[in-house]
């Protein structure tokens, strides 16, 4: 990704956005981009994939009466 801004938006900062973010909510995400050649496609798709994953890994499943936990499985 080329630096510049995304309206407002610093490009060199989305770096640094995901990496304070990971270290204050204490969680590895590995983000990897292989194609894109427009900034605010590329910083757009990166947030967009990040809040859904985030999503889906905090809904309840209606499928279990437990904890979500590996806890004993692995």
């Amino acid at each position: 990704m080329s630096s510049g801004k995304v309206g407002e938006f610093d490009v060199e900062l989305t770096r640094e956005f995901f990496q304070s973010f990971t270290n204050n909510i204490k969680a590895n995400i590995h983000i990897e981009n292989k194609y894109g050649s427009n900034n605010h496609h590329i910083i757009e798709s990166i947030f967009k994939s990040v809040a859904k994953s985030l999503d889906v890994a905090t809904q309840i499943d209606p499928r279990s009466d437990s904890i979500p936990s590996t806890k004993g499985n692995l």
